[in-house]
């Protein structure tokens, strides 16, 4: 059907040539007289021929525009509003190709205007006294069919005449016949394919698919109640649950669609499979595959033969047809359900998946945290990779009137984000008159692949400044000149998407920036506000997976075993669903869940996080949460370059506070509940009387430094030799690294 959409214009323009090219060579012959006239006064040969030519091109001008105007602007809205009156369509939008145009009047303009030369150059060899004589006509000649007397004298006068002028005007002749020819081909052709038409969905849903509804589902939750009702129906005489997926057949990949009953058996029921030259019924078994004709010819394969076979995984098999099907519209493979799992379900038991993302979703990142998948970190950045300035405020023009004029004067490209196709042609319009010098287009998904490719092409040429588009632009994009983006109503997305989308810019050695912008005075919601300071916060080369960590926390972990990719924990926290979940495995495991000991520390020292290193009060509770949660002295280190970061040197009250945590882990290894100072004094209270440790050497160590206390919770008194607050951390430490 594509390749008739091309001949047809093609076809309707060589015959408007044809036609135009007849109208010039007559009006030429016809002004003969003036011709000579002209040329008698002392006009040139150019001067006449010019005469000619700019007739033509004028002609070509205005027929091209008047062509493009119906054909760009009309036309396209007369079908749509006609196609609208029958079905629900969308907003009408159409891509005008305008350099299609002005290349069919080039093209036509050299046609009718070399003829025109040619023609008139024929004319202007002739003396002008000649010129201004009527043109004499033809010698006659005795043609061919003169020749064969038994014909000839058949003829009346009439048809002798008219066969002699065909032979004698052959010009005229073979013109004429070509333009009828043409008209009735285009004629015939039409009817035909409307014929066609009517046909083939009559053909193909009511005999090969016979189905009178289908239900397509992007995942198998709710399948279960969906065949329940079925069941219960009075009203459904029957149904086939199938799976659908596409794949690529052949050396040349062409696309097709694969079905895989849940039942051969029922397979009857939707689908009317025969063969296209006995007309016999095809039946599916295990033993191959069955692939509709078209695609059977494309491919060249014949009943038997091993066919390429690509699945949705680019996992390459090689199947045998074992039947061809007879079809009309689309390309399709059966394969029952035994032999799918057989033969590429199996095949995929057996394949280490390695999956690269910079914002894993929240039950993937889940997964790796407590064990079930393997999880590397990459934090290095690429050579010479600046970070990428991130703004986040209210929408103001002024503000991206100025990042897109900054961005410009630097001989850069930006990128705006606006998530609406409707508008989106609207928004492109209001960013040009905002920046006038700059040229706009815009893009989304509902735009044909080689429209976009088109655009896409002429922005990574350099040849538009501004790609106004939807999230298509969230992944597989990478131009170094395009360094500024935009992202208008950005509290409607995700924080992952917007990581992504701020990805795209500050990939080359030059400077990006992301502004990253919400309605003025709207109301954000908790979720929304969380996540426009994470992506503001986050900043730093790596910080994917923290960013990840974020969303984890904002939407949850999701369903383990289930299909849920998020969800809420509720008011327990991430760490602390991770420890439940723990100790809930171990207990079906049979193991005994250990319980950590809660160690207080009461020491005389100053630790916390002043105000003039971090004024948020939210991100002091993140970080307070992050150290309390701290089991090793590696996690501890990952908060220390992660402050440092994002802050600055930590101040000595913080040091201490980390110290603490390390005080702490230690106690918990120990089975120490309490840590207390006493003036130069620290008093350890254990939880129970099972104590590890030798009493007998830690006195010999300590001498009169310490004193021990037996009981239900045995203590132990250290004096301390440098009661400073350093010191006694320090000492602290020490004497419990040498109880453990």
């Amino acid at each position: 059907m594509s390749n008739i959409s091309k001949m047809f214009p093609l076809i309707f323009y060589l015959v408007a040539v044809l036609i135009s090219l007849t109208s010039m060579t007559r009006m030429i012959e016809e002004e003969r007289i003036e011709i000579g006239t002209l040329k008698a006064m002392g006009y040139t040969n150019m001067q006449i021929i010019s005469k000619y030519i700019i007739y033509s091109l004028f002609a070509c001008i205005i027929g091209g525009v008047l062509g493009m105007t119906v054909g760009l602007y009309l036309l396209p809205n007369i079908v749509w509003m006609l196609y609208s009156m029958i079905y629900n369509l969308p907003e009408f939008y159409c891509i005008y190709r305008v350099e299609i145009g002005l290349i069919g009047i080039i093209i036509a303009f050299i046609c009718i205007g070399g003829a025109t030369i040619i023609v008139a150059t024929n004319e202007l060899k002739q003396m002008p006294a000649v010129l201004m004589r009527p043109k004499p006509p033809k010698k006659g000649k005795r043609i061919l069919l003169e020749r064969i007397k038994f014909i000839w004298k058949r003829f009346n006068f009439s048809q002798k005449v008219t066969a002699r002028n065909i032979f004698r005007y052959k010009k005229r002749a073979i013109m004429t016949i070509i333009g009828i020819a043409g008209c009735t081909a285009l004629m015939l052709t039409g009817f035909g394919i409307r014929d066609s038409v009517n046909d083939i969905p009559s053909v193909q849903f009511r005999k090969i698919f016979s189905y009178d509804l289908s239900i397509s589902l992007t995942n198998t939750k709710g399948l279960g109640k969906l065949n329940e009702y079925f069941s219960n129906n009075e009203n459904i005489k029957n149904y086939t649950e199938i799976c659908a997926t596409t794949a690529k057949l052949g050396e040349k990949n062409y696309n097709v669609t694969v079905f895989v009953p849940k039942n051969t058996k029922d397979l009857n029921n939707a689908f009317n499979l025969t063969n296209p030259e006995t007309g016999e019924k095809v039946s599916l078994d295990d033993d191959g595959i069955i692939i509709s004709d078209k695609i059977a010819d494309m491919i060249g394969a014949n009943i038997g033969d091993e066919v390429n076979f690509i699945d949705g995984d680019d996992i390459s098999y090689k199947f045998k047809v074992k039947d061809i099907m007879k079809n009309y519209v689309g390309h399709y493979v059966f394969m029952s359900k035994t032999f799918y799992e057989n033969n590429i379900k199996q095949y995929k038991t057996n394949v280490d998946v390695l999956t690269m993302t910079a914002t894993p979703i929240p039950r993937t990142l889940h997964m790796s945290i407590v064990g079930v998948r393997d999880m590397s970190v990459i934090y290095e950045p690429p050579y010479n990779r600046k970070q990428v300035q991130t703004y986040v405020l209210e929408y103001d023009q002024e503000v991206i009137k100025e990042a897109i004029t900054k961005e410009l004067e630097r001989k850069g490209q930006v990128f705006y984000l606006f998530n609406n196709v409707e508008k989106i042609m609207q928004k492109a319009n209001e960013i040009s008159l905002l920046v006038p010098e700059a040229k706009v287009v815009y893009a989304h998904g509902r735009m044909t692949g080689n429209e976009i490719e088109d655009i896409m092409e002429d922005f990574i040429d350099g040849k538009t400044d501004i790609l106004v588009c939807t999230t298509i632009l969230e992944s597989g994009i990478d131009i170094p000149n395009a360094n500024t983006i935009i992202v208008e109503n950005a509290d409607r997305m995700g924080l992952a998407q917007l990581y992504q989308i701020r990805g795209r810019v500050g990939r080359s050695d030059r400077q990006g920036y992301a502004y990253i912008t919400y309605k003025k005075d709207k109301l954000l919601s908790e979720v929304a506000d969380k996540r426009l300071k994470a992506i503001k916060e986050f900043t730093e080369f790596g910080s994917g997976f923290k960013i990840a960590m974020r969303d984890l926390e904002i939407r949850g972990a999701g369903s383990l075993l289930g299909e849920v990719q998020h969800g809420h924990l509720e008011q327990v926290g991430y760490d602390t669903y991770c420890n439940l979940l723990d100790e809930v495995v171990k207990e079906i495991q049979g193991e005994k869940a250990v319980q950590e000991i809660d160690v207080q520390i009461d020491l005389d020292v100053t630790s916390y996080i002043p105000d003039e290193y971090i004024s948020d009060s939210s991100q002091k509770i993140e970080i307070y949460q992050d150290i309390a949660l701290c089991k090793n002295e590696e996690d501890i280190q990952n908060i220390v370059d992660e402050m440092i970061d994002r802050f600055g040197n930590m101040p000595e009250q913080i040091e201490n506070l980390l110290d603490i945590a390390r005080i702490k882990n230690l106690c918990k290894k120990i089975g120490i509940n309490k840590v207390q100072g006493r003036r130069k004094f620290v008093l350890f209270i254990f939880e129970t009387q099972e104590l590890n440790i030798n009493i007998n050497e830690l006195v010999q160590k300590y001498r009169n430094r310490i004193k021990f206390t037996q009981g239900i919770k045995p203590q132990i008194t250290l004096a301390l030799e440098d009661s400073s607050e350093k010191g006694t951390l320090k000492e602290v430490m020490k004497f419990l690294k040498g109880l453990g």
